[in-house]
C-alpha cells in the first residue's frame, strides 16, 4: 500500500515573522527605543514567550527623562503558565475548583484595607498607562456576583503547593517602587503573606 506522506513544514514563530515583529512593536512595545525593543524581542524569544498573547510585557518608565529612563520586562500570568507547562513539573489540580464564600467572614476593617490597596493599584496603573476600566466599587460589585468561591491562592495553600506571591503581589510592590508611588497597604499584605508562606513552607526563605 502506497501512502503519500505530507511534508511537515517548520512552524514560524512570531520573532521570525517581519509582519508580527512590526505588530509587536506597534501594539506591545510602542514606548521602546530600537535598542530596548531588540532586548525585548531577544528575551521573549529566549523564553519562548509571545507578546501578542500577553505572555510578556515591556514597560518603559520615565520615558521622557534620559537619565532615569528604564525598561522593565514583566512575564504575565499566561507566560508563567506557558513556562511551567514546558518544565513538565506543572501540576494543575485534578479536582474541580471549589467556590466557597462565607458571609460571616466579612469584616469592615478588612474591606477598608482592600479598598486602600486597590487605590494604590489604580495609582500605579495610571503611572504606567494602564486603565483598569472600572471603579473600585464596580470591581466590588463584580466580586459579589461571583458568589461562594475560594481564591486560587487559598486553594494552593490548602493543597500544600507553593504560592505565587511574587507574580501576584510582589510585582505590584516593585512597580510602585519604580514609578515612585507609595503602596504601604500592598507592601504590608505582601510582607504578611510572605511570612505566612515561609512559616508553612510554601515560599522560599530569605537569602
Amino acid at each position: 500500500m502506497n501512502v503519500a506522506l505530507r511534508p511537515v513544514l517548520p512552524v514560524q514563530v512570531w520573532h521570525q515573522d517581519a509582519k508580527k515583529i512590526s505588530l509587536v512593536k506597534k501594539m506591545a512595545a510602542k514606548d521602546c527605543s530600537d535598542d530596548e525593543f531588540n532586548v525585548f524581542v531577544a528575551v521573549a524569544a529566549e523564553l519562548n514567550l509571545n507578546p501578542l498573547r500577553k505572555q510578556i510585557y515591556a514597560f518603559v518608565f520615565n520615558k521622557n527623562d534620559a537619565e532615569r529612563r528604564n525598561m522593565t520586562l514583566v512575564v504575565g500570568i499566561d507566560g508563567g503558565r506557558a513556562i511551567a507547562a514546558r518544565t513538565g513539573n506543572y501540576r494543575p489540580d485534578d479536582q474541580e475548583p471549589q467556590w466557597v464564600f462565607r458571609d460571616d467572614l466579612k469584616d469592615p476593617l478588612t474591606n477598608q484595607l482592600v479598598r486602600r490597596m486597590m487605590v494604590e493599584h489604580l495609582w500605579i496603573g495610571q503611572k504606567i498607562g494602564i486603565d483598569l476600566g472600572m471603579t473600585i466599587d464596580e470591581r466590588f460589585a463584580v466580586t459579589r456576583k461571583l458568589g461562594a468561591f475560594k481564591t486560587s491562592m487559598l486553594q494552593d495553600v490548602e493543597a500544600g503547593r507553593p504560592i505565587e506571591l511574587d507574580a501576584l503581589l510582589g510585582a505590584v510592590v516593585e512597580l510602585g517602587q519604580r514609578v515612585g508611588v507609595p503602596a504601604p497597604c500592598a507592601q504590608a499584605l505582601f510582607g504578611l503573606a510572605r511570612l505566612f508562606g515561609r512559616v508553612h513552607g510554601l515560599y522560599p526563605e530569605a537569602p
